[in-house]
């Protein structure tokens, strides 16, 4: 028998960067922000990139995260922050911390996530900081409509001044163009051509918002800042596209080179948001598709304490403690509220037997299982098996299963397998009955 592993990890590049963003991942994301490396090879700038310190604004984080696990660098760093402000991003507001960055009180909230960025900023490896951003409408120099305006900010580059000088990459407004030339060719409408949007930061009042902001902040310190804005008129998956397109543009400027395991377009970051939505819980013992999940999974095996055993590769995705359950979370987007039942892990089962679709197979505990029709266990000594919402009395499982009883998705296609010896827990199946090319995720707009 051939041992079956989860089909969802596409290729070995990605199980290791699940493995790199465990530790960064088990915290809770409401403690502080993420922050990966993502180095090169060969020597080279350093790009520090910033999302999510507003917390309503997914194209960006999504972007920034993306730029984790799809990039690999080959020359020069990233340093790659994708949820700045973690607690708005949970709770999908604004937030007020880029108006902070001029003074913060010690005994604010947002004091260590602060003092923690601007050291990042300051360090002596970082040539340039890039902040994503979603904004209003379009931006156009002059008035051309309600949504295309002065006024506006989506889909621009914006600076606060020409050129910050003495600095290796302080001509600001040339880099700006030379990132919209590049993004120019692969608009997909006249409205995304990216324009420059000039501040003139030094110039406003002292109270002026963009004189608190982290980007004034790093160009009053010698450091080259500037800011992407996506249009929010866009679904997240094509303000994600823009801003990839405009950070590629950037890196190729600064000289930092790069692969990555996607093609650039726009249905492509779509595909790659719905890839990564995944999560292992339970030492690994249960694998979890986040795409069109059911609102709430009910009677859900957790072990005490399950954030302290989750392993992601996309960093935006976290589980939080709400009412009695948790709430999975990926970026902006709130999941399945799980509803849990303590469990004791029984991690000595490695493999199961089962005939799927007349194939003998030995499955491992934590897999997503395809299935064109049939399903069969073969007996295992000492061990139990359960179909969540049937109980031990299944319907015959030589036949298609396709009830939404218990089910982890709102197809009724995605079924749970639990298996038990004694009253210990050793492991999940997902018996998955969706067609191979059903789109999963639905993308929530914040």
């Amino acid at each position: 028998m051939r041992p079956l592993t989860s089909p969802v990890a596409a290729d070995m590049h990605h199980l290791l960067c699940a493995l790199m963003l465990i530790l960064i991942c088990t915290a809770p994301a409401s403690a502080d922000f993420s922050f990966v490396r993502n180095s090169g090879v060969a020597p080279g700038p350093t790009l520090l990139v910033t999302a999510g310190i507003d917390g309503d604004e997914p194209g960006g984080i999504h972007a920034a995260a993306t730029l984790i696990t799809r990039y690999q660098i080959t020359s020069g760093q990233l340093w790659v922050v994708p949820d700045l402000h973690p607690r708005a991003i949970l709770l999908r507001e604004r937030g007020e911390m880029n108006l902070k960055f001029a003074h913060i009180e010690r005994s604010d909230p947002l004091y260590d996530s602060i003092a923690r960025i601007k050291e990042m900023v300051l360090d002596q490896q970082v040539d340039l900081l890039v902040n994503l951003h979603d904004g209003s409408g379009f931006y156009h120099p002059e008035r051309i409509s309600r949504l295309k305006n002065p006024d506006s900010w989506g889909q621009s580059v914006v600076i606060d001044q020409e050129r910050l000088p003495g600095t290796r990459f302080g001509e600001l407004q040339r880099l700006a163009a030379a990132v919209a030339a590049h993004i120019e060719p692969q608009v997909l409408g006249a409205d995304d051509l990216f324009e420059i949007k000039n501040m003139r930061t030094a110039t406003l009042e002292h109270d002026a918002a963009t004189r608190q902001s982290l980007s004034w902040f790093a160009l009053r310190h010698g450091k080259p800042a500037l800011s992407f804005e996506a249009s929010k008129t866009h679904p997240v998956s094509l303000r994600t596209y823009y801003h990839l397109l405009a950070l590629e543009a950037l890196m190729n400027q600064l000289g930092i080179t790069f692969s990555r395991d996607f093609e650039l377009t726009p249905q492509a970051v779509a595909r790659v948001i719905r890839e990564d939505a995944q999560m292992t819980l339970a030492q690994g013992r249960i694998h979890l598709d986040l795409n069109q999940m059911n609102r709430n999974l009910y009677d859900f095996p957790l072990p005490v304490n399950p954030q302290t055993s989750i392993s992601v590769v996309n960093p935006l995705i976290s589980l939080q403690p709400e009412g009695e359950g948790y709430r999975i979370h990926y970026g902006n987007n709130r999941l399945a509220l799980l509803h849990p039942r303590p469990i004791e892990i029984a991690a000595d089962l490695t493999k199961i037997p089962m005939i799927i679709d007349g194939n003998q197979l030995e499955v491992i505990p934590g897999t997503i299982l395809p299935i064109s029709s049939h399903v069969r266990i073969e007996p295992l000594p000492d061990y139990r098996f359960t179909l969540a919402g049937h109980g031990e009395e299944w319907p015959d499982l030589a036949t298609p299963i396709e009830g939404d009883k218990g089910s982890v998705d709102r197809s009724g296609r995605l079924l749970r397998l639990e298996i038990y010896r004694g009253s210990m827990f050793s492991g999940m199946i997902l018996l998955d009955f969706r067609e191979a090319d059903e789109e999963l995720m639905e993308e929530e707009e914040s």
